[in-house]
């Protein structure tokens, strides 16, 4: 893979290094059960301008790692419709989860309800991966692991609606 370079990026440029084998984008949750006004987030009280400004950088990044070939992994915390994939935890800390709040968005965090869909700004292309992940983690009970192995991904550049509650720092995935 050619240098890739994000001069926009902050605090400062960021280039992947020569000798990575593999860069993927990871694209954390932007879904319309989060990011609009009267979906399940701004239902709970969050104020989600601060999502709906995070989105335009985001598809900066998505557009340039589509210009360079590089792999796009889309998630989404979703349940199945029975809840089966809910735990019983999160149930009793929010129990809208599985509820109609809206008819025109389904129910909330039902995999295939029209909130739980991917904002068309960064909805995935023909050939994007998708994750449905139960919870707030990409990597617990998904195939992700597994995906980005067989891709041979050494480092993930993210994105994500609820990446404003992390560190201001770099994250890097390494594979074991």
């Amino acid at each position: 893979m050619a240098n890739f370079t994000i001069p926009a990026a902050r605090p400062f440029a960021f280039t992947m290094p020569e000798k990575a084998a593999r860069l993927a984008l990871l694209m954390i949750d932007w879904q319309r059960d989060f990011l609009e006004e009267g979906g399940f987030g701004h239902v709970l009280g969050n104020d989600v301008s601060s999502l709906q400004a995070a989105l335009a950088p985001a598809t900066a990044v998505l557009h340039a790692c589509r210009r360079n070939g590089v792999p796009v992994i889309h998630t989404l915390e979703a349940h199945d419709a029975a809840l089966s994939n809910c735990p019983p935890a999160k149930r009793r800390r929010c129990p809208a989860i599985g509820t109609c709040l809206e008819a025109s968005r389904g129910r909330v965090l039902v995999a295939g309800e029209p909130g739980n869909a991917i904002v068309n700004a960064v909805a995935p292309l023909h050939g994007e991966m998708l994750v449905h992940k139960p919870g707030k983690g990409a990597f617990y009970n998904t195939a992700l692991h597994d995906q980005l192995t067989r891709l041979g991904v050494t480092h993930l550049l993210v994105t994500g609606v609820m990446s404003i509650w992390w560190s201001p720092c770099a994250y890097v995935w390494r594979s074991s």
